[in-house]
Order: C-alpha cells, then sequence, then structure tokens
C-alpha cells in the first residue's frame, strides 16, 4: 500500500540512497579513525565536511534557471537563504578566530552563494500568487 504518494521506483531509489549514504559515512568514520593517523584523518574529515556543507548551502540555487525563466523568485526559499547567509557569516567569524580554512573555505562560498541567492529577490521580485475565480 503507497500512503507516501511516491511512486515504488522513487521509494526504491530513496531507500537505496540513503543506505548508501549511511554506508558511505560509516566507512569515512572508519577510515579516519582507525586506518589513517590523527592528523591526516582530520583533513579528510575536514574535506568531506566543507564540500557538505557547499552542496547544502547551494541546494536554493538548483531552481535558478527557473528563477530566470519565469523573472519570479517565487520558487526561492528566502527564510532558508536568509539563514542560509546568517550561519554562515558566523561560522566565517568563527573560522577566523580558529584560523581554520576548513570552516572558512566553506562559509565563505555559502556567504558568496547567499547574497547571490539573495540578489535575484531584487532582480526579480515574487510575483503575487493568481487569484481563483469560482464562477
Amino acid at each position: 500500500m503507497e500512503t507516501t504518494g511516491l511512486n515504488q521506483n522513487t521509494t526504491k531509489f530513496m531507500h537505496k540512497l540513503f543506505l548508501s549514504m549511511i554506508a558511505g559515512l560509516c566507512v569515512i568514520v572508519g577510515y579516519t579513525s582507525f586506518l589513517s593517523n590523527a592528523e591526516h584523518g582530520l583533513w579528510v574529515a575536514g574535506l568531506l565536511s566543507s564540500l557538505v556543507t557547499m552542496f547544502f548551502v547551494a541546494a536554493p540555487l538548483a531552481d535558478l534557471r527557473t528563477v530566470i525563466r519565469t523573472q519570479s523568485t517565487a520558487c526561492l526559499p528566502l527564510f532558508m537563504i536568509l539563514m542560509n547567509l546568517l550561519l554562515g557569516l558566523l561560522f566565517l567569524v568563527y573560522g577566523y578566530l580558529l584560523q581554520d580554512i576548513f570552516i572558512q573555505i566553506p562559509n565563505a562560498i555559502g556567504v558568496t552563494v547567499s547574497v547571490v541567492a539573495l540578489s535575484f529577490y531584487v532582480i526579480y521580485p515574487s510575483k503575487p500568487a493568481k487569484k481563483l475565480s469560482y464562477r
């Protein structure tokens, strides 16, 4: 019985993706904890964390083509972009204080991406939703 509204292929794909992510996490934790020296493990963990952070922050830009085509930012998550900007600025300062490039670089990129995403709200403001007529 299908209760989520997803078709069976999508559900199977999501299960495989979830299991792949868990397996990958186990491999990373095992490698950084047991198979490498502490400095190399820290470098690998920092690099992977930086990449994941950049993908997370860039996620709202997946709809960039739709924004440009429709000339409307209605599909962009404004609150998420604002929170990414705030969080990026806070962690950028924190990374600067610690002198940690694994914190500084992805958050500098995240702040830049958030500012670019917010600039689309200036270029293409959201169009009001069309009112439905019940005639």
